[in-house]
């Protein structure tokens, strides 16, 4: 199998903790061809026989001797034919910004023509990894969407403590938890909103975080049999792995396990193979589809085989093609 990671830069990956690596060495193990590109390594060309679309690719093997420092050995760039992989990844981190939406519209054009990417560039386009709850709001705490600053200050003053986020951000990024009559509330409004340029999100606090932000992994509509719960070092509210957040593993809930079956009901039939649900207590707090993680931490702390789990889905998927 050929298999292209559309990535951030590989010479900048954590080897402890990023889930592309995971599944790149997993990939090798089952003796696969993975390449990696960047989104700025995507391009397309357009003739009276239609557009074709191309990457620069890092053909990426595993050296003879491994480590953190060293765990690839890469080989000239090449530029390739999408239509050559057998499928393609698609692992940028956000922000989801002019840049990461013209590779979707490019990636899109591939996947027109019957090249298999996951997730679905035309699906990630439709779906805020934010926004994309309130499709299920019987799930998520009071929350509300604007750039408008009165209209947010407002609905801060209608809780004791409330949690500001940006629409476009992840790892626990420009996240503000502040208590209603704290002053800098209208300086982190024109902060993040730009001035009244960009929406935000604000939503209830839930003080459920100090017991930890579960995720659940979903592959191709396959529920992940445990959760990784991620717990706020002591004085944060952040439960991001990235932020200094603890991991442990949890079973599901039959409340964790009803939400995960209403998205995966939802969003696996429109084009998205991977998704990465965030919970606290009781709430659904965002659905990630650009580039879930958790691999490495799931697959160590419990008995799952989340590589395994992965690519016996990926072969169901291309099976299906």
């Amino acid at each position: 199998m050929k298999i292209l990671f559309v990535c951030d830069p590989i010479t900048g990956l954590n080897y402890t903790k990023d889930s592309t690596i995971f599944l790149i060495e997993k990939a090798w193990g089952k003796n696969y061809e993975c390449r990696v590109c960047t989104i700025e390594d995507l391009s397309v060309t357009a003739s009276s026989n239609g557009p074709v679309v191309f990457a620069k690719t890092l053909l990426v093997k595993k050296p003879n001797k491994n480590n953190s420092q060293n765990w690839w050995s890469g080989f000239p760039p090449e530029n390739k034919n999408l239509n050559e992989f057998d499928i393609i990844f698609i692992r940028t981190d956000p922000p989801f910004d002019e840049r990461y939406n013209a590779a979707a519209l490019i990636l899109g054009i591939a996947e027109n023509q019957g090249i298999t990417i996951c997730n679905s560039p035309k699906a990630l386009m439709a779906h805020n990894e934010k926004l994309s709850t309130l499709d299920f709001c019987k799930y998520i705490p009071p929350t509300l969407i604007s750039s408008e600053k009165q209209e947010l200050i407002e609905f801060s003053e209608s809780f004791h403590k409330v949690v500001f986020k940006p629409l476009n951000q992840m790892g626990g990024s420009g996240i503000f938890v502040v208590d209603k009559k704290d002053p800098n509330i209208p300086t982190i409004i024109e902060v993040l909103t730009k001035k009244g340029k960009e929406k935000i999100v604000i939503q209830k606090f839930l003080p459920e975080i100090e017991k930890g932000d579960k995720r659940i992994l979903i592959l191709n509509g396959v529920i992940v049999d445990c959760c990784l719960t991620r717990t706020p070092r002591k004085g944060s509210f952040i439960g991001n792995l990235a932020a200094g957040g603890r991991a442990s593993i949890q079973p599901l809930s039959s409340l964790d396990r009803q939400i995960a079956e209403d998205v995966a009901n939802i969003l696996t039939p429109i084009g998205f193979f991977l998704l990465g649900l965030d919970i606290i207590g009781e709430n659904l707090t965002e659905i990630n589809v650009t580039s879930p993680t958790g691999f490495k931490e799931i697959t160590k702390l419990s008995e799952i085989d989340i590589g395994e789990l992965f690519f016996n889905q990926v072969s169901i998927v291309l099976g299906k093609n």
